[in-house]
């Protein structure tokens, strides 16, 4: 049964009432004074619905979540671009970059590992982390302090020597001289100083071995990277050629169950379902026919900063609990506790549940 705050206890109530309360909340602020989350553990269909429930009832397109919440957008378009797990067994070398594969993806681990007993493909490992617990199991080892800057560096000596693929580049690649002349401004070796690789050529081999592997897979963890980070790797693939080929690319390793389905079922601000943009006046015609509606909004907010000047009178979070997966729990209940109203719909009594109102 769903429950009401009263005098800070809960207690049962009705479906029915509960309904009411949120409506009349809804009805009594603008739309854009509501906001709507969804967690990576709910299925597909759910995430959908939530998203419909906003921008089709409520008109608002203030849906996010809190696993990427202010986080950037460079884990969006890297999702898009993963190799088939399947075509593991197909790759000349692997790389694993701030992943300690076992423990993050069982199933990969196992297939990559297995490719590496049965085909003899060598595996290298760049990380971070000098008790990594994939180095006794890998071909090769690199230690760097930032992958941001490693991956930067790599990006930066490839261009500068002219080692890019420059046909899959100009077939398949917009705003690549933009992206050149901008890195390419920066010194190499700040780059390769704050990447944290000792010896300089630990780096040029790095980067002339994947650049020359023609099968080279790079797997990397997104819980251990940066979005800026992300970015660069997907850069990295678009330089060298490697992006929708068999065997060849790149594996991002995603941190919840569903994670990907949130960039699937349009939870975010600007973007629908299928990543499609709300500037596609094409696509929400066909969205506004299916739904029955005859408006929706094309506002795009940046919700963190809403909640965090307390513009957001009304909460509503579904499956996820954001202050029990805190490391600053207090923090993360300071930005709640923001809006007036929180509507909390989860599997139990969470921490972030025991604030709601609902």
């Amino acid at each position: 049964k769903p429950m009401i705050k009263v005098n800070g206890k809960f207690e049962e109530t009705t479906f029915e009432n509960v309904f009411d309360i949120i409506t009349k909340k809804i009805r009594s602020v603008e739309p854009d004074e509501n906001a709507f989350f969804a967690g990576a553990r709910l299925p597909n269909e759910e995430m959908y619905l939530v998203q419909k429930f906003a921008r089709s009832s409520v008109k608002t397109n203030n849906i996010a979540n809190f696993h990427y919440l202010n986080r950037g957008d460079g884990y969006k378009n890297i999702s898009e671009s993963n190799v088939p797990f399947s075509q593991i067994k197909g790759a000349g070398k692997i790389y694993l970059l701030g992943s300690e594969i076992n423990y993050e993806n069982g199933v990969v681990g196992f297939m990559i590992h297995n490719t590496k007993t049965l085909y003899h493909t060598s595996v290298e490992v760049i990380t971070d982390n000098e008790n990594d617990r994939t180095q006794n199991k890998a071909d090769k080892v690199l230690h760097v302090k930032s992958y941001y800057y490693f991956i930067k560096a790599v990006n930066h000596f490839l261009l500068s020597n002219g080692l890019e693929n420059s046909i899959f580049l100009n077939d398949h690649v917009k705003g690549f001289d933009e992206y050149k002349k901008k890195l390419l401004s920066q010194d190499f070796n700040d780059l390769l100083k704050k990447s944290g690789v000792f010896f300089e050529k630990r780096l040029i081999d790095f980067a002339v071995d994947f650049n020359n592997e023609q099968k080279a897979i790079l797997v990397f963890a997104e819980k251990n990277i940066t979005s800026e980070t992300a970015k660069e790797i997907f850069n990295l693939i678009l330089i060298t050629g490697k992006l929708g080929k068999t065997s060849s690319g790149l594996i991002s390793l995603k941190e919840k169950n569903n994670s990907q389905g949130l960039f699937d079922m349009g939870i975010s601000p600007e973007n629908y379902v299928s990543g499609k943009s709300l500037n596609d006046e094409k696509f929400m015609e066909q969205v506004k026919k299916v739904w029955g509606v005859s408006e929706l909004s094309d506002k795009v907010n940046d919700v963190y900063k809403l909640m965090s000047d307390g513009k957001v009178k009304n909460l509503f979070i579904f499956g996820e609990d954001p202050v029990g997966c805190a490391d600053n729990k207090n923090d993360v209940a300071d930005l709640l506790n923001k809006s007036e109203f929180k509507v909390v719909q989860d599997y139990f009594l969470t921490d972030t549940a025991q604030l709601a109102d609902v």
